[in-house]
Parts: C-alpha cells; structure tokens; sequence
C-alpha cells in the first residue's frame, strides 16, 4: 500500500534476494495508492486476480476474514516462524476464532512530542510532563496562564476517537456476542467526565470538539501546542518544515489512565489471499518480509516499529546514540512491546457515529456524562438488537 516509488531501493532486492534462494519462485510487485486501495483489492477478488500476499491495514483484517477472501495461515507456518511476532500483537492483529489469519509488518504507535521551548516559557521543565491522566489538566492550566498556549489538543469525535478513549481505560464497548452494548460503566462515565471538563475549563481549544488528528499536528509545528501525540515517523515533517520547533522538541512515553498501561498501534499486516494457488509460498515469502533483519532495515528509513521481538531488541531501538531520533526509536519501542490493535467489531461504524454524537452533545452541555452513556446504550442496543 503506497511504497512505490520511495521504497524500490529496500523491496526490490529483497525480492531478488528471495528468487535467488528460491528459484522456483518468480514474484511481482503490485503498489497502490492508499486512496480506494481497499475499494482496488475488492475488485482484484472479483476479477480473480488478487494477489497471493496482500498488504492490508489490522483494522481491515477482520473483514476480509468475515468475506472469505482472505484464508487462515495455520497451515502452513512453523512454531518457530510464529513466536517471532509479539505475542500481544500477533494475537490482536492476527488471530481470529483461534485461527491465524494474517502476520503483523510495520508498527505506528504513538508517542508523546513535547516543546520544551514552550515549557520554559511556562517555568516547568520535562519532569512536569504528565505522565497520567490525572496531572493533565494542571499542567494544561499552568501552560494556558502563563504562556497563553495551549498545553494539549486532544482529538474527540473523529473517527474512532470516542472508542479509543474508552479502550485505554478498559471499558468494553460489546459485550463478548457483539449483541449488547457494554460501556454504560462507571469508568466509561470517569473517561466522558475527565474529557469533557477539560474542555469545559477552556483547558483546550474550543474547536476541537469537531478537529480532525492533522490541527493538532499543524499547531505543533506552528509552535503553539506543548504536547503532541502522534506517530514518530511524524518527526521527519517537523524537521523539513518546522526546524525551529524540531530542535526544541523531546519525546517521551504516552499519558495514560494511573491504572492501565495499554498503548495503541495502528499496524500492517501481510495476509494470503483465499484464491492463492500458492499458499505454501505465500506465507513462507511473508515471513521473509517480516523477518528480524529485513523489519530492522525497514524501520530504519521509515521510523516505524517492527513486529519481531527480537528485532525491537536490537540497538536502534535501545537509545544507542542519545539523539532525539534515537530516543524516538526507543519510546516507540517500549510502546509497541506493550502495544494492542483495536479490532473493529459488528456495525463499527453505526457505533463510531452515535458515540461520537453523544461525546459532542456532552462537549456542547447539552448533556451529562451519564445521561449520553444512557443514550448511546439505548440507541446502540436498538441496533444491534435487531
């Protein structure tokens, strides 16, 4: 998915590599762009043309496993082969009613950017950096009073966004059948209380009850937000555009809830299409793309996360040379060594909608925390119940 042409120095010769070694083996390399890829892939399937090895997004496996167009791999890897990956994210990328489906490639988790310029200007310094929930809105306070900055921007109704909040604090939007809602909780009420006082307390900008996740990012590199939570391969856009705030920037862990340490990767996966006639090959060709030494090499020019565990142990990711890019490999790390995909689950996107509703009708007081879980689970339950 949109590697041509700024990978071709990496890809082709692992291809070349791999024919050599099996010359029984000829591969071709279809790229497309990200946009319609999916819309592509489907009508690959309908041709019967699709690929034998197919690139697709974790939050897309799921779907195609539902629609018979993609096959388990169980077959045909090795023990050895399996317990590369980490575990946690092989098990929530890939396994699916106790069947492999897919190997995970390249991890994007997040990490926390921080301008220290704008820290200074406040008096504080990086011990001040929140590291819970709890010690953000004081030092969004301190940082909006003395600097009339903001200190964060968080994201609230785009996209998942609703359900990522309540996932890092454990709260389960269905119950295990997907036929019930589940996340009329105490917690869930904690999470919706938390982030709508923030905005409440015009701790954050106001308009960032309808921002999309590229305004946080524009007023980062603008030098006017303290702290960024974004993927690390971002760093690379700070330097080219904004070299200023780049040289004042640090980087450190994600804040999360005191009592929970999950972190959230999005991630690619490699799975073999249902109609392979080879699918011996096809696996055995991605587990050669997912390898130690080829996720270490691919992680170096586009300062992504490999999937390995023994690739996440090697130097690159373990601070080696105390620079700030350094110090992104290893934050990067240690969240994707701890990191989960968020599996879609039945009518994703009828419960983005109404969570994301809800959050908005709280945001703007129309209601409480309690009263927009009580409306959700209503007309969530409605759906689902049909």
């Amino acid at each position: 998915m949109q590697l041509r042409p700024d990978f071709d120095d990496y890809f082709l010769p692992l291809i070349e590599q791999y024919e050599e070694e099996h010359p029984d083996v000829a591969i071709r390399w279809e790229d497309y762009p990200a946009t319609n890829y999916e819309t592509k892939l489907m009508m690959s399937f309908f041709a019967h043309s699709a690929p034998d090895v197919i690139n697709l997004s974790s939050e897309s496996v799921t779907s195609y496993i539902k629609n018979g167009t993609i096959q388990s791999i169980d077959d045909y890897i090795d023990s050895e082969s399996r317990a590369a990956y980490v575990p946690r994210i092989l098990s929530s990328a890939g396994v699916y009613k106790d069947r492999l489906w897919c190997l995970p490639w390249y991890a994007v988790p997040e990490v926390m950017f921080v301008n220290k310029q704008i820290l200074e200007e406040a008096g504080m310094s990086m011990e001040d950096v929140p590291r819970y929930y709890d010690d953000l809105p004081e030092f969004c306070r301190q940082i909006r009073e003395r600097t009339g900055k903001f200190g964060y921007y968080p994201i609230y109704t785009e996209g998942s966004r609703v359900q990522v909040l309540l996932w890092e604090r454990g709260v389960p939007i269905t119950s295990p059948d997907g036929k019930q809602a589940a996340f009329n909780t105490p917690e869930a009420e904690e999470v919706f209380t938390f982030w709508s006082d923030l905005y409440f307390e015009g701790l954050v900008p106001r308009n960032s009850i309808t921002a999309t996740h590229r305004t946080p990012i524009e007023q980062y590199k603008l030098g006017n937000l303290a702290l960024l939570t974004a993927g690390p391969q971002l760093s690379r856009q700070f330097k080219n555009d904004a070299p200023e705030v780049y040289d004042a920037t640090e980087v450190v862990e994600l804040p999360r809830w005191s009592n929970s340490e999950k972190s959230l990767l999005a991630l690619m996966t490699l799975a073999v299409s249902k109609e392979s006639h080879h699918s011996k090959e096809a696996v055995d060709f991605a587990v050669f793309l997912t390898n130690e030494a080829n996720q270490i090499e691919f992680a170096k020019r586009t300062i992504t996360m490999p999937s390995v565990t023994k690739a996440l142990q090697d130097p690159l990711f373990q601070n080696s040379d105390d620079s700030l890019r350094g110090r992104m490999f290893a934050v990067a790390a240690r969240e994707t060594a701890k990191g989960e995909v968020l599996r879609p689950i039945r009518n994703n996107a009828m419960l983005n909608e109404v969570l994301n509703d809800v959050m908005e009708s709280t945001l703007l007081g129309r209601v409480t925390p309690k009263e927009a879980l009580e409306e959700a689970e209503r007309r969530i339950n409605d759906v689902l119940g049909r």
